[in-house]
């Protein structure tokens, strides 16, 4: 056990997705619950993603329509549970910022942690630390791919979300550095949780063996939020 942190009170948090033309996804939520194998995430392995405010989560909509993931009804399903870093990570791709001021605060702790070519990292290329730099509110992630080309990309303190290729390489940092010191990442994340989980809201990662109730889910039908499980 790396360590305890149980906010006085649970919180309920949001998923915003689609319930397909069959219903199939919302089939599976009635039944199973919550599923830490439902997504892979971008470098940050198997979970359930989900918002900590429910604006949040109806912002996430726009997202999907977006890419195209927009097929049946649109669900919001909610679940009331105590965010333990135990269970719960920092969702990279939606709080970038955050893991950048991780790495700032860390850097020394980065670099001795992370030997060159060992994290791969889309297109070929596999991450390079000695080769990255620290800016006074940014920092420069450098990598090589077999034919020696180098991709830097830079990140900021003031950009919460980015591309997926970025999500991937701050995610497998993010991650390899958990394994390496859990209790400091631990740390990191209990203090992330209690200033932003209630306000503005975070992006967070289940991923415990067990499937989580759901508190609620709502279907949008004719422009109106109703009880979901009706629909089937």
């Amino acid at each position: 056990m790396i360590g305890k942190f149980i906010p006085k009170e649970p919180l309920y948090l949001y998923h915003a997705t689609y319930a397909k033309n069959d219903n199939s996804v919302l089939k599976s939520f009635v039944l199973n619950g919550i599923s830490t194998t439902l997504a892979k995430g971008h470098g940050q392995g198997e979970g359930f993603y989900m918002w900590t405010t429910k604006q949040l989560a109806l912002n996430h909509f726009s997202q999907l329509e977006s890419e195209g993931r927009d097929e049946g009804y649109p669900l919001l399903v909610s679940a009331y549970v105590h965010l333990d870093p135990v269970l719960w990570d920092i969702d990279s791709e939606s709080n970038q910022s955050l893991i950048v001021l991780f790495l700032l605060k860390y850097w020394d702790f980065f670099l001795k942690s992370v030997p060159d070519g060992l994290i791969e990292l889309e297109g070929g290329f596999t991450l390079y630390p000695s080769k990255c730099r620290k800016f006074q509110d940014s920092i420069s992630i450098n990598s090589l791919n077999s034919a020696g080309r180098r991709r830097a990309k830079g990140f900021g303190i003031s950009k919460n979300a980015g591309s997926i290729v970025q999500a991937e390489i701050l995610g497998k940092i993010f991650s390899f550095l958990q394994k390496v010191d859990p209790v400091r990442c631990f740390k990191y994340e209990c203090s992330i949780f209690e200033k932003y989980a209630r306000s503005p809201g975070l992006g967070v990662k289940y991923f415990g063996k067990t499937n989580l109730p759901i508190e609620s889910i709502f279907a949008k039908v004719k422009g109106k939020w109703t009880n979901a499980k009706r629909l089937i």
